[in-house]
């Protein structure tokens, strides 16, 4: 969402209405509603629960970690509502089941609420319940304190209303072996060129990321955000000639374009189609290449979204 998800309402107008909503969201950007919507959309994706976490004026969420529940693109706790009640008041309940048999005497009182017709209650107003249910927020309130648990922080507050944060992340980096940028040519003159067999950048940058490949092996991400680079690369010709080069890749937005020019030739403009999320070739354009070493340099639109490269393949032309 941080890396791909822009802010802003203004391109909202241009959601192709062949796509889903949230392939849109992601192609056309959006406010803190969308952002939100597609904050959890992503955490529902790799299992990790998440509630909605409005607050005044503001789309916020909040996301179950190890630690606890962290909010996400908002103020911190008590600025919020969950499922219509304070969020501090949800925070309090997670962090009292911690201690399950503790808390089975909350349930416990809550039961016997239940059994006698009383209103379940909620956060820390009594009053407005039985006796029972006033019984659990008070036995509740014990437990917290208790275990004397602390609040996590908020994330992501400085990019809940714009497009780059303030906090400078590092930058992970990642073993990229000899097999993985091996080039290999084959029978019909075909050169298999691995993304990440780049001699530059030779690490990831803040555009362009060295990551593992869910197919296998390793591909390269270049991010919507960050200092625009060349990508170079030293590629062996068996033969001089014209070549057909194509790259396989991954995109979620139209209208992107990768600039690929052989040995400080003229770039040519690679239109990359729109793979909604699959492994897609791109289609062919002619560079000409000299037998031997020859340099190919990548680059590409500005300002761009992300893209995913696996490999490109030069192929000779009949």
């Amino acid at each position: 969402m941080k890396t791909d998800v822009k802010h802003g309402s203004g391109d909202a107008k241009n959601d192709i209405p062949t796509m889903q909503n949230y392939q849109n969201i992601i192609n056309t950007g959006g406010v803190c509603g969308r952002r939100a919507f597609f904050g959890r959309f992503i955490l529902r994706c790799f299992g990790i629960p998440t509630v909605a976490r409005p607050q005044p004026g503001h789309a916020t969420l909040a996301h179950w970690s190890p630690d606890g529940w962290v909010i996400c693109l908002g103020a911190t706790r008590g600025f919020g509502s969950i499922n219509g009640n304070p969020d501090r008041d949800f925070l309090a309940s997670t962090r009292a089941r911690k201690d399950e048999q503790a808390y089975l005497m909350v349930q416990c009182a809550q039961w016997a609420g239940d059994v006698l017709g009383e209103k379940r209650a909620s956060g820390f107003r009594p009053g407005l319940s039985g006796l029972w249910n006033a019984v659990t927020l008070y036995r509740q309130r014990a437990i917290i304190e208790a275990a004397i648990a602390l609040a996590l922080a908020a994330v992501g507050t400085d990019i809940g209303m714009a497009n780059e944060s303030k906090v400078k992340e590092s930058i992970q980096q990642v073993l990229v072996a000899d097999t993985d940028k091996q080039v290999v040519t084959g029978t019909d003159g075909t050169i298999t060129v691995p993304a990440v067999a780049c001699t530059s950048p030779n690490a990831s940058t803040d555009r362009v990321v060295f990551m593992k490949s869910h197919p296998g092996g390793m591909q390269l991400h270049c991010n919507r955000m960050g200092t625009p680079a060349a990508i170079d690369y030293a590629v062996d010709a068996p033969q001089a000639g014209k070549y057909a080069l194509r790259a396989r890749l991954v995109t979620v937005s139209p209208d992107q374009h990768l600039f690929v020019a052989a040995d400080a030739k003229e770039p040519v403009d690679i239109a990359l189609p729109c793979t909604v999320g699959k492994w897609e070739q791109s289609p062919p354009v002619e560079v000409v290449l000299a037998k031997g070493k020859n340099v190919l340099r990548i680059t590409r639109n500005e300002p761009g979204k992300g893209v995913s490269i696996k490999d490109f393949t030069p192929a000779p032309m009949k």
